[in-house]
């Protein structure tokens, strides 16, 4: 279980205001559960047809787009489970949200490769690889700074904390007051 540093305020009820799924963590959920999945099936029909036009006497390139559509798939299912685990308040959705951010980076780092293990042609490989280094950098940017809000935030902090240990902070704060 997850130690947290109590820090003590001089009104017990300014908590209460960190408290709920709100404000930006409201909007990372809203990215995770409808955006995230909305852009895959807008990006899907988008970058299929593109990259059949631009490389139509590419044997591979219908594998390349399987591959790379099952593995969004699968990003998109885990980016649902991790905005839905915020949006419930489950206990583990911070580990879940972080997670799939790991993943996010990870996946987006072996999409470098994608191309050339596929065994595409190698002016093929490199156009796409300097795409998807391109799409590495903004991910970079993405998962940073989302991981960083994660776990820093005061409002994660206190909306993931379990309700005991927040009675107790609030009571010890109580206290303190008096």
């Amino acid at each position: 279980m997850e130690k947290h540093n109590f820090q003590i305020f001089e009104d017990p009820n300014q908590l209460w205001k960190y408290r709920g799924v709100k404000g930006w963590l409201l909007f990372f959920c809203i990215i995770l559960t409808i955006l995230t999945p909305l852009m895959f099936f807008i990006n899907t029909i988008f970058n299929v047809r593109i990259l059949q036009i631009m490389f139509e006497n590419e044997n591979n390139i219908n594998n390349f787009l399987l591959v790379v559509t099952l593995l969004n798939f699968l990003l998109v299912i885990l980016s649902m489970r991790a905005g839905l685990f915020l949006w419930v308040k489950h206990p583990r959705a911070v580990k879940v949200a972080k997670n799939f951010l790991y993943f996010v980076l990870g996946l987006s780092i072996i999409s470098l490769a994608l191309p050339f293990l596929l065994g595409l042609k190698k002016e093929v490989s490199t156009t796409l690889f300097i795409f998807e280094l391109l799409d590495l950098v903004g991910t970079i940017i993405f998962v940073s700074i989302w991981y960083a809000y994660l776990a820093l935030s005061k409002r994660v902090k206190y909306t993931y904390m379990p309700v005991n240990e927040f009675e107790l902070l609030l009571k010890n704060n109580s206290l303190q007051q008096t």
